[in-house]
């Protein structure tokens, strides 16, 4: 707004903000992918942490008792 440039609207990019009912039906195929969208990072076994939230964790704050060391 304060720069007065438009935004650019992408069709697979949603916010968690925005209701699902805006979803068009025929774009469902294209929401779900195959595999999971999570960052590659070593940490947890990927049995006990599959979101990788775990491992980013203790990457940044590798203090916490539960941490690998």
């Amino acid at each position: 707004h304060l720069l007065r440039k438009p935004l650019t609207v992408i069709d697979q990019f949603h916010s968690h903000l925005e209701p699902m009912k805006f979803l068009r039906q025929d774009t469902f195929h294209e929401q779900i992918k195959d595999e999971m969208n999570v960052v590659k990072i070593d940490g947890f076994d990927k049995r006990i942490d599959p979101t990788r939230f775990l491992s980013i964790h203790c990457f940044l704050f590798s203090y916490f008792s539960f941490c690998p060391r």
